[in-house]
């Protein structure tokens, strides 16, 4: 064996033998080379337990990977560094671990691979961030912490001087007055600081982070942390609450969430982004047992527009229908690029046979769309299946399976349609 071929077999050793994932891929992410590392990371979340493709692998936690691999220009180089994918529920596995992904591209159709999972180190980042955060909040703004303490009734009993400033309500104005005052209704109606109250009895304090209302009337973004308070025989006689105003932190972090959380390509909410806004609806359906709807929409023979047309044309498409689906949408829905050619819809509030309405809506609103591709007129249609939310039938993994099999029905019953699953019945 010549000294090259030795050294080139004592290189794939080493790699085969490295703690870290590394993979070769070509351009269409099939896998082409895999170390043992990479087995391990990978396979609890392969189909199957078949790790053939990159890119389907990462297909609902991290679609925008494909993306970033097609849309890279050069011949080499760094497509992306320690990108950080949450993989969630993949494959119908729950698995919460975050991965960071490093891509860098060596030829016209090859890419290497990097994976390495950083759950741990993300968490200790993130602990270790929130103390920071409370020990400078503590030693270096406590002036801006307003101190109130609240009776078993919920009536104030006590109130610092920057409470007034926060809060606009002078000492002699705010004693005796029910807490709900400053943080208004709840969304039902109700008293807005009941539950707050009732966890702290319950647990022996809570946090809150919402809007707070001033005496003018005017909002400000707050965290407030309550604390029960006990006499000297443990009996419970009141709360103490301490509030500071994070009105400016909350507009820095809305702004920067935005713009993570929204598809580049579409300005529709992105796959992580559309799953937040849903899972907030779990809870309230669970314990009123009202319902809403989910909408799964695929584009029918989109692959015959990129190959007809081309990518340019086929992003634009995937704009248009996305901008024709949220014409048919109220302010309180939501869509979410959930991958691909596909999107997904909630609709709040909505029962299913209004949701199957509005789904109808939304497949003659896409059929009478036109694309313009240098001077052709390129149409579409989409499928759409529905389920509901909420009302006793499952959490948001098993409504978004209940939609994905209406679809399959509607693609493979003639495409162009929609399909209510049994799931929504």
């Amino acid at each position: 064996m010549s000294s090259e071929a030795e050294h080139d077999e004592e290189l794939l050793q080493l790699l085969y033998l490295c703690p870290i994932a590394i993979a070769q891929i070509d351009g269409s992410g099939r896998i082409l080379l895999m170390n043992a590392a990479g087995s391990r990371l990978l396979m609890p979340v392969a189909p199957g337990g078949v790790i053939e493709n990159l890119f389907d692998l990462f297909r609902v936690a991290a679609p925008e990977i494909d993306e970033m691999v097609r849309r890279y220009e050069h011949r080499s180089g760094r497509i992306c560094d320690e990108y950080r994918v949450l993989m969630g529920t993949t494959h119908g596995v729950a698995t919460s671990r975050i991965l960071s992904v490093t891509l860098h591209k060596i030829d016209v159709d090859s890419s290497i691979v990097v994976i390495a999972d950083v759950t741990d180190a993300v968490l200790r980042e993130d602990a270790i961030r929130a103390t920071e955060a409370r020990l400078h909040a503590v030693f270096n703004g406590v002036k801006d912490y307003g101190i109130a303490t609240i009776d078993l009734s919920g009536a104030v009993t006590s109130w610092n001087s920057a409470a007034e400033l926060q809060d606009g309500y002078h000492i002699e104005d705010i004693i005796g007055t029910q807490a709900s005052a400053l943080v208004g209704p709840s969304g039902s109606g109700g008293d807005g600081m009941a539950p707050w109250l009732a966890r702290a009895r319950r647990d022996g304090w809570a946090e809150r982070d919402g809007w707070r209302v001033r005496k003018d009337g005017t909002r400000y973004w707050a965290n407030s942390a309550l604390s029960l308070l006990r006499d000297a025989d443990r009996k419970p006689i009141g709360y103490s609450m301490i509030t500071r105003d994070l009105t400016e932190q909350r507009r820095t972090i809305d702004g920067l969430r935005q713009l993570a959380m929204t598809d580049s390509l579409t300005g529709t909410l992105s796959r992580r982004a559309f799953f937040e806004a849903a899972v907030r609806q779990e809870r309230p359906f669970r314990e009123h047992g009202r319902q809403s709807a989910l909408l799964m929409l695929d584009l029918d023979l989109f692959k015959d527009v990129n190959d007809t047309y081309g990518h340019q044309t086929g992003d634009e498409v995937l704009r248009a229908v996305s901008a024709a689906a949220a014409g048919e949408l109220r302010s309180t829905d939501a869509i979410g690029r959930y991958g691909g050619e596909e999107f997904v819809v909630l609709l709040r509030g909505c029962d299913v046979p209004a949701a199957t309405a509005v789904a109808e809506r939304i497949r003659e609103r896409v059929a009478a769309t036109v694309v313009d591709a240098a001077g052709s007129d390129v149409r579409v249609t989409v499928s759409i299946g529905v389920a509901a939310l909420g009302g006793g039938n499952g959490d948001i993994a098993s409504t978004i399976a209940a939609a994905d099999r209406a679809l399959y029905e509607a693609k493979h019953s003639g495409r162009n349609r929609v399909v209510t699953s049994a799931h929504a019945a």
